[in-house]
């Protein structure tokens, strides 16, 4: 880390003296006397983010026939969902159903 530190520390940063415009990044060693040479520039086209490009690249209401266009359909909300889980009845009334029969076959035998 400190020899890290030292050789950051010992780093200068000269401006380049040329004035054409250039479109490239380049680093130099230096010119013999321990100066740096560092160049950056910004992208001549850069690009939009996906974000920007999609909310300036969406349909517009420009033409005649787009006057009665409107957003998105709105449909009545559905009902409401059925439980996940829940007690099941339907063997509590077969065993009833099936003691009720066989009474009402014991009373018409008798």
């Amino acid at each position: 880390m400190a020899a890290l530190a030292s050789s950051l520390a010992s780093l200068t940063i000269t401006p380049l003296s040329s004035a054409t415009p250039s479109r490239s990044c380049s680093t130099g060693t230096g010119n013999g006397n321990g100066a740096s040479l560092l160049r950056i520039e910004c992208s001549s086209h850069p690009q939009k983010k996906a974000t920007a490009h999609h909310n300036k690249s969406r349909p517009k209401k420009r033409n005649p026939y787009d006057k009665n266009r409107h957003g998105p359909t709105v449909y009545k909300r559905l009902p409401k969902a059925p439980p996940i889980w829940g007690f099941d009845t339907s063997d509590l009334e077969s065993e009833e159903g099936a003691g009720v029969v066989a009474e009402a076959s014991a009373t018409t035998e008798a």
